[in-house]
């Protein structure tokens, strides 16, 4: 019976060992450009705005003034909804360009 490792070339682990520590690097540096990055999410022509950022904080919220009556709630309310849903789109779409980067440049 043969030894599996009799061949076993240990510069093989070192190089496998080098390039999980670039990926590593290479996905922390994208996980930092993602949250550094400001997403804004617009409902209605920009008359309702969710700013945020890439890990998906919300930094600001902007309402046209004229949503503001009593009688525009409901629809304010779903305008809000979607632009928010707009923001969080947009911030997945920036994270998995980021990910397809990395994993471009893995090979």
């Amino acid at each position: 019976m043969t030894n599996p490792f009799d061949n076993f070339d240990v510069s093989n682990l070192e190089r496998l060992k080098d390039r999980t520590s670039h990926l590593k690097n290479l996905m922390q540096e994208s996980q930092e450009k993602i949250v550094s990055n400001t997403i804004i999410g617009e409902a209605d022509n920009g008359r309702v705005k969710i700013t945020m950022a890439g890990n998906f904080a919300v930094q600001e919220i902007y309402i046209d003034s004229s949503l503001l009556a009593p009688d525009k709630k409901i629809e304010l309310e779903k305008l809000i909804v979607a632009a928010f849903n707009d923001a969080i789109s947009k911030a997945g779409s920036l994270a998995q360009e980021e990910l397809m980067k990395i994993l471009g440049g893995a090979t």
